[in-house]
């Protein structure tokens, strides 16, 4: 019978497999939030660029700003969402690397998620600012779709 069915310390075969599926879990939810939130953002895009190039509709300043602020505040909830997943994953990953150090195995494979540069967050700090000023100026400039080849 293994140690932890015994009630005794865990292997570490079983403790690393466990983190290694947070660890998934933990980017395929970061991964997720990011597409859920960037698919809402270029639809507003399209969506003010399309209404508001036909003319038909010109959405008063209460209303853009309103919009505005709701994917202001979305865009930080969803980058709030993202970096607590990012710390979670941080753990996990440390743990993986201390159990594989601590059996001689070579961790510098498995990157750190600080190593990555350029993340989900600046992702979507860009496109949530490309969401807003299109609210709040496309309708501003009349005429800016003509100058679009």
């Amino acid at each position: 019978m293994p140690n932890s069915q015994q009630g005794g310390k865990p292997n570490y075969k079983d403790v690393l497999d466990i983190t290694r599926c947070e660890l998934i879990y933990r980017r395929k939810k970061q991964w997720d939030i990011f597409v859920w939130v960037v698919t809402i953002l270029v639809s507003v895009i399209s969506g003010i660029v399309v209404l508001t190039s036909k003319g038909e509709i010109k959405p008063d300043l209460v209303s853009r700003f309103a919009m505005a602020f709701a994917l202001v505040f979305l865009t930080r909830y969803a980058i709030v969402w993202i970096n607590e997943n990012i710390e979670a994953e941080k753990h996990a990953n440390e743990v993986i690397r201390k159990l594989l150090r601590d059996h001689n195995v070579e961790v510098d494979a498995i990157r750190r998620p600080s190593e990555f540069r350029f993340g989900y967050d600046r992702v979507l700090m860009l496109i949530g600012c490309a969401a807003v000023l299109s609210i709040l100026l496309v309708s501003i400039v009349p005429g800016w779709l003509e100058l679009v080849p």
